[in-house]
């Protein structure tokens, strides 16, 4: 078991120690979550409402996950895991922008699920389902504690944001440069920090 999880281990904390060095702000602890773990996680909260802003429809039968079909209609409507999963990946002539944006929708929509009344009793039960399904360096309890704050997060306002940068395609693929100056600005200004002379250097 130890030689099975030490290459998981290792790429983590070198994925944690990157993340560290582009931000320039320590980073405590981490959650790896893939496709599967999410449709879990969303069916394990009773899913979630959000409203489809436009028809979307794509079909990838050569995707990693066996096969990608993307049937949503325009509308408010209640999502499983299942069509969640179709929602966050869609892409469209935006591209990775406007999947992030909606990706950034539905983390909004998933945190007033998450911190409503209905949810409470039963978040013992949804934190042992995210155990179950999710890679961390988290506890139980402290899952269960994190969980707890989330609402009086959410009361001071859930605020989500892209890197800022610019697309660049290198050797045919495809790739977002980050402005790394007013990336890290940007952070400390968001977690009311103040940049060293060091790091404003760097």
């Amino acid at each position: 078991q130890a030689k099975t999880l030490f290459p998981y281990t290792t790429l983590f904390r070198s994925t944690q120690q990157t993340v560290e060095r582009l931000l320039d702000v320590p980073i405590d602890h981490y959650i790896v979550i893939d496709i599967k773990s999410f449709e879990r996680i969303i069916d394990a909260i009773g899913g979630v409402d959000i409203n489809v802003e436009k028809r979307m429809h794509y079909e990838d039968p050569w995707d990693d996950d066996g096969g990608l079909v993307i049937d949503l209609y325009p509308g408010e409507q209640h999502m499983d895991g299942k069509k969640a999963i179709q929602y966050v990946r869609y892409r469209d002539g935006e591209g990775d922008i406007g999947r992030i944006g909606r990706q950034q929708k539905f983390m909004k929509a998933c945190m007033d699920k998450v911190t409503s009344p209905a949810i409470i009793p039963k978040l013992p039960s949804v934190i042992g389902e995210v155990m179950s399904s999710v890679k961390t360096d988290l506890s139980f309890r402290q899952l269960l504690e994190f969980a707890g704050t989330l609402k009086e997060a959410q009361k001071n306002g859930l605020k989500t944001e892209m890197v800022p940068g610019r697309p660049l395609y290198i050797s045919g693929v495809s790739y977002w440069i980050p402005d790394v100056e007013k990336l890290r600005t940007t952070l400390a200004e968001t977690l009311g920090i103040q940049l060293s002379p060091s790091a404003r250097h760097r």
